[in-house]
């Protein structure tokens, strides 16, 4: 028997590239950042070439990232008059609903797989044909519809791409995607003279209301992967920070973010990440004990004792990976959209948050 070992290393660079917009209405020129992330992975078989394997990753991920500054665009209207140029609206199309590529060719295979059971339901002793040959062409006629999927779907993305028209509501303000960047011109600067790029803000159509502040509940801020630096304070209380969070047990690398913490919170966090991981197996460890002993299955002394070892041994690893950082994390974050890496947080500190959003507030010009 042969058996693969093998390790894959994975990577992910963040870059951003100036880009030039000629207004078509108004001939205004201004400036916008794209931001993007590309990703790139490899693998080392049997463990060899470790260092080969994770300068490839690397080597994808810088590419992914060039591909995408080249291709995509962000739908950053005129600071002078609200348009936002064709060319950007299509290129921000072209990405939107990409994973229906994946979905035509899913349900083209499982219409082609489904005729064999269409021919099997259909072919009884009414439905054969006179030299007992099954079905006939009718399993292909009701398997037609999926296994042509992409004569429906496609056009159904390109209904869904034709409705993102940002310049629905020109003149006014048009309503943008969550992390839409800032238009920049060129102003001179007033101590040198020299002309500078400068953020020109623009009205929150259509943003998330929880950026805001001053909001009922906990605060969020919506930003851009690169655009916010987390500040050197502790994220739950404040005092400065001298260590990052980090859970005792970790699924995966890479799933946490480093926010920072003091001391004394990051013990404090530790203290009840253990604790809250011993209470999850002792209540595990009840409820499988209960099961088995319970009567709630008819089984022997044996199975008894089977079930209640196994599911301790395979179950109290899985929840203490993931309950006791879910309750002890110190932030929440949700992907708004992963495609253009925009994120929304919030931590367990308002004034934390509220340090962010200046952030994102001053990088916007507002």
């Amino acid at each position: 028997m042969i058996v693969y070992v093998g390790k894959t290393f994975s990577s992910a660079v963040t870059g951003g590239q100036l880009q030039r917009v000629d207004c078509e209405k108004c001939a205004t020129e201004y400036y916008y950042e794209l931001v993007r992330v590309g990703t790139g992975a490899a693998s080392a078989p049997y463990l060899i070439g470790q260092n080969s394997a994770a300068n490839r990753a690397s080597r994808a991920a810088e590419k992914a990232l060039a591909k995408r500054l080249a291709r995509e665009a962000e739908m950053v209207p005129c600071p002078q008059c609200n348009w936002v140029h064709s060319s950007l609206i299509d290129r921000y199309r072209r990405r939107q609903y990409s994973g229906f590529v994946k979905l035509v060719v899913l349900v083209s295979v499982l219409g082609l797989l489904a005729v064999p059971f269409i021919r099997l339901a259909l072919a009884d002793d009414r439905g054969r044909n006179r030299d007992g040959s099954g079905a006939g062409m009718m399993p292909w006629v009701i398997a037609a519809p999926f296994i042509l999927s992409a004569a429906w779907l496609l056009p159904i993305r390109a209904a869904l791409r034709r409705r993102i028209n940002p310049n629905r509501t020109f003149p006014n303000a048009p309503a943008l995607p969550p992390g839409t960047p800032p238009a920049m011109v060129r102003r001179p600067d007033p101590r040198t003279g020299e002309d500078r790029l400068e953020a020109v803000p623009r009205p929150a159509v259509g943003e998330d209301e929880s950026v805001r502040p001053g909001q009922v509940g906990r605060e969020w801020v919506t930003y851009r992967a690169g655009q916010v630096t987390f500040p050197s304070a502790c994220c739950v209380c404040m005092a400065p920070a001298t260590t990052q969070y980090s859970a005792p047990f970790k699924v995966r690398e890479g799933d946490e973010l480093d926010v920072p913490l003091c001391v004394g919170c990051a013990r404090g966090l530790k203290a009840k990440w253990w604790l809250t991981a011993l209470a999850t197996a002792l209540l595990l460890a009840g409820v499988l004990a209960l099961v088995a002993w319970g009567g709630v299955l008819k089984v022997d002394a044996t199975g008894r004792t089977i079930l209640f070892t196994a599911g301790c041994i395979i179950g109290i690893p899985l929840f203490v990976a993931v309950i006791p950082t879910l309750v002890t994390k110190p932030y929440k974050l949700k992907v708004v959209d992963k495609d253009r890496a925009i994120f929304r947080l919030t931590t367990t500190s308002p004034e934390f948050v509220r340090a962010l959003r200046e952030q994102v507030r001053e990088s916007e010009g507002r």
